[in-house]
């Protein structure tokens, strides 16, 4: 069989490689259900070539490998770009060893190769200060580069498009609507319809509808609030569902996908209350210090998970909170101190807007530890921030003591 002796192993995984194999053979993007814009296609399209390789797979874990170290180097260039240098070394280093990117990364999914379009997205946008705005080609170069990297955390998950929305509705609000700022966001914003207007004309001669992102979001959503849901994914048994099967036997996957929109929002009128009773147990599985997965409890897998995942997330904390304040302690003039305070508040808030997103959108989707990795190297940019600014206060105490 082509793609090696090595198989993928889990459903998304085999999935992804079934599409890259369809598309390499010439059938076109096409799922296990032979959907046609089940996913966004820029995944598949990296995995077309390596399926016709002897050992393809091993090829597309390895490609995936050097995506992520490249992601834990454009974490420290984030974290160097915001914090300095030092700060950019240390968040480099806790990229690199976070044991869920690192598993991750092995793995032949989305979530590598979305992590370093996220972080390149993130530090395109995070010098959008003023003198970025003082001529309109700034403004227009600005735009185009936020908007191209957008567009590929797009191309590979349609989630990006909620990470890209949020980020430029906090850099509209930095800059209080000013023409330019808008300007700029604008133009990311046409950069990224008119480079997902190809894929839209796709479906539409396809499917005959105007598809930007994919037919995947109703069962998404209805995953997450069907009658019986969990908090957690139970995609198999929702797919081999009676009452979509004509969907699938007829190819009609924007039906497919229309009927899952309907039944969700149904199941969210019929009990409320049951979908936000569920949020908080979604959200538990998210933001979980220990696996959920039976597979992954064993008692060292665990200790590893907590003894890494807990600090992360207290030193993040602790970051923020020493950022917010550190601008108010500097013997600097009214005017410098009140810039600065800007430029702290902005840090903090690029870099925790991935976490709130994660959270709000997976109050309502299924909840996995897999679905906050987007979120996690820009809380380990504030926790090696938290790292500095401790090894820096402990330093200060120690000569004023001398």
């Amino acid at each position: 069989m082509r793609g090696g002796a090595e198989t993928p192993a889990l459903p998304d995984e085999q999935q992804y490689w079934g599409m890259a194999r369809s598309l390499a053979e010439g059938a076109g993007l096409r799922d296990e259900l032979g959907f046609r814009a089940g996913r966004m296609p820029l995944f598949p399209a990296m995995l077309a070539p390596l399926t016709q390789l002897p050992d393809g797979v091993v090829w597309a874990r390895l490609l995936l490998c050097v995506l992520g170290a490249a992601g834990a180097a454009a974490a420290a260039m984030l974290a160097a770009k915001c914090f300095g240098a030092r700060v950019g070394l240390i968040a480099g280093v806790l990229v690199s060893a976070d044991p869920y990117l690192v598993y991750f990364s092995s793995l032949i999914l989305t979530e590598t190769p979305f992590l370093l379009a996220i972080l390149i997205l993130w530090h395109v946008s995070a010098s959008t200060d003023e003198p970025c705005l003082k001529t309109n080609r700034a403004v227009w170069l600005k735009g185009a580069s936020c908007g191209l990297s957008a567009a590929a955390c797009v191309y590979l998950r349609e989630t990006g498009a909620a990470l890209a929305v949020a980020l430029a509705a906090l850099v509209l609000i930095r800059h209080k609507f000013k023409p330019r700022a808008c300007m700029m966001v604008l133009t990311a914003a046409g950069v990224v319809f008119l480079l997902l207007l190809p894929w839209a004309w796709r479906n539409h001669r396809q499917l005959d509808s105007w598809i930007f992102l994919t037919t995947r979001g109703g069962i998404t959503l209805y995953d997450g609030v069907h009658p019986q849901a969990t908090g957690r994914s139970d995609l198999a048994d929702i797919k081999a569902m009676p009452a979509v099967r004509d969907f699938v036997d007829r190819g009609d996957e924007v039906g497919w996908d229309a009927w899952f929109r309907r039944a969700s929002w149904q199941s969210i009128r019929d009990d409320f209350a049951q979908v936000a009773r569920l949020a908080g147990v979604k959200l538990k599985r998210t933001w979980n210090v220990v696996p959920n997965l039976e597979e992954g409890r064993s008692t060292a897998l665990m200790a590893v998970s907590a003894i890494w995942t807990l600090p992360v997330y207290a030193l993040a904390l602790l970051g923020v909170y020493h950022t917010l304040r550190r601008a108010d302690s500097t013997h600097v003039s009214g005017e410098a101190r009140a810039a600065g305070t800007r430029d702290d508040r902005w840090r903090v808030a690029v870099l925790m807007l991935p976490a709130v997103v994660v959270t709000i959108m997976h109050a309502v989707l299924v909840g996995s530890v897999r679905y906050r990795l987007p979120a996690m190297p820009m809380l380990e940019v504030l926790a090696a921030a938290a790292i500095v600014q401790l090894a820096d206060g402990r330093a200060r105490r120690r000569i004023e003591r001398t």
